[in-house]
């Protein structure tokens, strides 16, 4: 697995499907992440992962997925406080949220770190 092969991953975990930690967007269905991971880098990250095949690209569901991790990232990184979103740790790691398509996730990975 590439996140094996990646020094600054200090530990990785295959997210159970439909079931335990979920994130919840404007749209009635959960959105349910395949990985989470962390990363130890120069800034300290939690990875919030999904992974999609090439023939998913455009459709409906990941482009509401790309809208919903970028909105989340965002604001999770933010200073200023937008509500009910909050992280259990009092250190400033970072949450990065990314969709990776099937023909280049390993490269997305790697622009994550």
């Amino acid at each position: 697995m590439v996140l094996d092969e990646q020094e600054v991953i200090s530990w990785w975990h295959r997210m159970v499907a439909r079931q335990g930690y979920y994130l919840q967007g404007w749209q009635k269905r959960k959105v349910y992440p395949d990985f989470l991971a962390f990363s130890d880098s120069n800034h300290d990250k939690y990875l919030i992962l999904e992974t999609k095949g090439d023939h998913l690209k455009g459709n409906d569901d990941t482009k509401y997925k790309k809208r919903l991790f970028t909105l989340l990232e965002k604001y999770s990184n933010s200073p200023k406080n937008f509500g009910t979103m909050e992280t259990a740790s009092k250190n400033e790691e970072k949450l990065v949220f990314e969709i990776l398509m099937e023909r280049n996730w390993e490269t997305q990975i790697e622009k994550s770190l």
